[in-house]
């Protein structure tokens, strides 16, 4: 059986194959909409994919990681002769609790292969947004969950239209993060001074510009300023920009705002580790 998948370029619902790779990782991260497909002969009048040995590998809501997800229950229905709805749940191989249910029509095209478009997932593929980050951005937190939901749904250019205004709406907060921190620091003035200024600019890639050189290096991402890398992604080069790259720049958005996330609260813990080590080291000393 040779897989091949849609490439009708007048079917906006397909999705490149170097995508997915495979049929489970089409079941498992493909959005509703995307459309696989393969050449097979209907030999059994069902697709042999309505068969599942393997596990799909997924997301699992309570074990907090991928994990393989076994079928527990694989039920078709014809609905004519060469139009068929597929109903898969699956069930998370770890913990036994957490379970998938995915819809798939089946259309039989010409006698030559088989088209399966992907109807539905709950839950929606891919892991939810860290809980730091929707802490971070609380003000806006129904937005950045919007932008989630149009970056699982394979919606390139509303995702990006998301994530790009959440960064716009909570600049000032992420600028007074950083602002919070300096002035915790000693010699931190011009950081401070910076980032200020910046809040003050009501341009908004301006505002970016101004603190490029004023990170300090311990909220840098590997060595990069996060702001230096969302100013990148702001360009006004979308409007040329197709749907996937969209969709690619929005996940990009989302991770640096995560790594963000993460680098604040573990900063934060970290300095709160050490300045209770240094109390108990000079309550130990005066005993």
């Amino acid at each position: 059986m040779a897989y091949e998948y849609d490439s009708d370029p007048n079917d906006e619902r397909t999705i490149s194959h170097q995508r997915w790779g495979s049929w489970s990782g089409f079941l498992a991260d493909a959005p509703a909409g995307t459309v696989y497909s393969y050449r097979d002969a209907m030999s059994q009048g069902i697709p042999a994919e309505f068969s599942i040995p393997n596990a799909v590998e997924a997301y699992c809501e309570h074990c907090k990681g991928v994990h393989p997800f076994n079928p527990k229950d694989i039920h078709g229905e014809t609905l004519e002769r060469e139009l068929m709805a597929g109903l898969f749940t699956l069930k998370c191989r770890r913990c036994c609790k957490s379970y998938i249910v995915i819809a798939v029509m089946a259309e039989y095209v010409q006698g030559i292969y088989w088209r399966l478009t992907k109807a539905g997932q709950t839950p929606p593929p891919g892991p939810p947004l860290p809980a730091r980050l929707l802490r971070l951005l609380t003000g806006h937190s129904e937005l950045l969950k919007q932008a989630r939901r149009a970056e699982n749904a394979g919606l390139g250019i509303g995702a990006y239209a998301y994530y790009r205004r959440v960064v716009e709406v909570e600049r000032d907060v992420l600028f007074g993060e950083v602002i919070k921190y300096a002035e915790s620091k000693p010699g931190q003035d011009d950081v401070v001074q910076a980032f200020t200024d910046a809040k003050q600019e009501r341009q908004f890639t301006k505002s970016f510009d101004m603190v490029k050189d004023h990170l300090p290096d311990q909220l840098k991402i590997n060595g990069e300023n996060p702001f230096t890398l969302l100013h990148a992604a702001m360009s006004d080069a979308v409007h040329n920009w197709t749907d996937e790259k969209c969709l690619k720049v929005a996940g990009s958005i989302r991770t640096v705002l995560t790594a963000f996330a993460e680098t604040l609260a573990n900063v934060r813990k970290s300095e709160d580790l050490i300045k209770n080590a240094i109390k108990d080291l000079r309550e130990a000393g005066d005993d």
